[in-house]
């Protein structure tokens, strides 16, 4: 099954509810709902987009999920 952009973007901020909920660190939680933001504003579909490092976003040297 292959998700759409809202799909996506739905999941990662998802995610970092159940981090807070979990009362991880709140820089994960951060890291998750940057990339869903990012992913969002993106103009381009989820088909078009093969590297995601190419999504504009806040640009730390993070990736998502990182410990």
């Amino acid at each position: 099954m292959e998700l759409n952009k809202k799909q996506v973007v739905n999941v990662l901020e998802t995610i970092a509810v159940y981090l807070e909920i979990k009362g991880e660190n709140p820089f994960k939680i951060s890291a998750y709902r940057r990339a869903a933001q990012a992913l969002e504003t993106d103009n381009r579909s989820m088909a078009s987009i093969d590297d995601p490092a190419g999504i504009k976003g806040d640009r730390q040297g993070h990736r998502t999920g990182d410990s």
